[in-house]
């Protein structure tokens, strides 16, 4: 149970934003109880359908109506503040050392920024042209951008899921392709463009800035110069999601959340050292 709270614990700090898939992005005022649930707001997630945290597939919050409050409006895309501003397709959420939310469009193939006060930007990509191609804010492109994390100095990456890469953005707003090349898809391990993803469904960072990335029932370890590597880790979904703690321990969630009369694989949280040792700290 102690080993359980502590991993429930490394979630806190993200302060429960929640993604809806009617394009509304809430705030939670309690915490998120369960690990399966608090770990998809850390740092990545699946792919998004009904109410999910951090863009989680199929998972159901742990909140009462009464304690959520509404960071931004509703669906289509216009900046702006607070519930004056439209978000469209809201994929994944991930904070940074200020308390800015960045927020993916898959439908819109940007990233959002949310301010701690409420006031909603394009960081990168346009809600207009999609495409690929590396550059400062919304000179970039995407196509259908899928889950999001932020490493401890505020870089942002992204599960560039349509054309097959992961993206790095720096805190400035620059754009650059960390691994993979656009349009080239499949599970080859590599250096930088050479490499190759399908399937990409979830993303952490730790603290010495390694990546990892979930997709097609592998974890994808990518180093900070871009190397990738696939690791030797036995994990059955549904559902899987990554987060990391202050000590590059990477946590990863798997299952699906059920009730007392549903069938289903029962939510299951692993630990994987830097070691290499992967241990089972929830069932």
């Amino acid at each position: 149970m102690k080993q359980n709270l502590q991993a429930c614990a490394l979630f806190d700090r993200l302060k429960h934003f929640q993604v809806l898939g009617l394009g509304l992005v809430r705030k939670s005022l309690i915490p998120l109880i369960t690990c399966g649930l608090a770990l998809t707001a850390c740092g990545g997630g699946g792919s998004s359908s009904s109410a999910t945290a951090g863009g989680g597939n199929n998972v159901s919050i742990a909140a009462k109506p009464a304690d959520l409050s509404l960071v931004v409006g509703f669906t289509q895309t216009f900046n702006g503040t607070g519930a004056q501003a439209r978000i469209s397709g809201p994929k994944g959420v991930a904070l940074d050392s200020a308390g800015n939310a960045y927020i993916t469009e898959a439908g819109l193939h940007s990233v959002r920024r949310i301010s701690p006060a409420g006031v909603v930007t394009v960081f990168a990509g346009d809600p207009v042209n999609t495409g690929f191609t590396d550059g400062a804010g919304t000179a970039a492109r995407f196509l259908n951008p899928g889950e999001v994390a932020v490493d401890k100095n505020d870089n942002v990456y992204v599960l560039d899921a349509g054309n097959g890469t992961v993206r790095k953005i720096s805190s400035a707003g620059l754009v650059t392709t960390l691994a993979g090349s656009p349009g080239q898809f499949g599970t080859t391990d590599g250096k930088g463009s050479d490499a190759r993803f399908s399937s990409l469904e979830s993303i952490a960072t730790d603290p010495t800035g390694v990546v990892y990335v979930w997709g097609d029932r592998s974890l994808r370890k990518i180093a900070v110069d871009g190397s990738v590597s696939t690791l030797n880790v036995a994990i059955d979904g549904p559902n899987v999601y990554l987060a990391s703690d202050s000590d590059s321990n990477l946590f990863i969630a798997s299952g699906t959340m059920r009730s007392h009369y549903s069938d289903g694989p029962r939510p299951v949280l692993h630990k994987l050292t830097p070691t290499g040792v992967l241990t089972k700290v929830y069932e």
